[in-house]
Parts: C-alpha cells; structure tokens; sequence
C-alpha cells in the first residue's frame, strides 16, 4: 500500500493479513479487502487534518495590532479625563462644549483606517507571492514568515527524487 499522502514516505509499505490499513492509501500491487472501523475526523488522516484546523495560535501580527490598539484606548481615556477636568472644573465651560471637545478627542484618536491599510498591505503582498507562485492561506502568515530564522521540513520523496539535500 501507498501511504505517502500520510507519511510523507514514497516507496509502498507491504500490508499483512489483519494489520490496519490508513485512510487515504492506495494499493500499489494486489486487491485488499477491509473493514472500515473509523470515517471522517476519526481516521488518522481526519484527526490530524483538524489539529491543523483547529489551531488557535495568535501570531505575532495580533499581538502587535493589540497592543497598538491598547495604546490609543488608554492615551483617548486619559485625554479625554484630563480634558474633562480642565474644561468642566478649571475654565467653568458649557456642558455642551465640553462634550463637542470629548466627542472630538474619543472619534480623532481612534485609528479607524488602521485596518484596511494593514489588509491591503497584507493583500498587496499575498499577491506578490502569487505571482511568484506560492498560495497564502492567512494573510498574517506572510508577516510570520518574514520573521522566520528556520524552517524544517521532512516531505522527501513524495514531492521530490527521493534524495536528500540541503541548499
């Protein structure tokens, strides 16, 4: 049987009489006859596809938008504290006044065009990469890459010679 699609692993691995047999192989030479005792995310191949799926990890992109995020709420907070202060208690301004200046304050230091310019640079560079031929699935997973020292890998033989090299 053929399991590569599983293992990663070319050369065909020979199957015995009551061994188990993966989701997702191909019987290279004879006939195979099987009880299915698993299907869809029970299988080998469906448990490891919905760890994949089911990730939760928050790059480092998130983290950096957060923070900034956090930033302008705390600098709006305590700008509009001071300025509630100053306008109400010291200079003795109009109700209405003071809540134009805070309503000025808390709309200006919201940064609202923050997000559409990272996803447009973010888009800009997905299609960059596929014009270079490479598929992003996540936008962010352009920013992690660039921040990548090492990358490892171990699919020899199913999309390779068989033969390992390092460049």
């Amino acid at each position: 049987a053929l399991q590569s699609a599983l293992t990663g692993e070319s050369l065909p691995v020979t199957k015995h009489p009551g061994g188990g047999v993966y989701s997702g192989s191909t019987c290279k030479q004879g006939e195979i006859e099987a009880v299915v005792i698993a299907t869809g995310i029970h299988t080998f191949f469906g448990k490891a596809a919905h760890l994949v799926e089911s990730t939760t990890h928050v790059g480092h992109f998130q983290k950096v938008l957060t923070s900034i995020g956090n930033f302008c709420i705390c600098s709006i907070a305590t700008g509009m504290t001071i300025e509630l202060i100053v306008m109400a208690a010291v200079q003795h301004r109009p109700y209405r006044q003071t809540v134009d200046n805070l309503l000025v304050l808390l709309i200006g230091g919201i940064p609202i065009a923050m997000p559409t310019v990272l996803s447009v640079t973010m888009a800009i560079g997905s299609h960059k990469l596929a014009q270079q031929g490479a598929i992003t699935k996540r936008m962010t997973a352009i920013e992690e890459m660039a921040g990548m020292d090492v990358l490892c890998s171990d699919k020899t033989g199913t999309l390779t010679l068989n033969k390992l090299t390092v460049d």
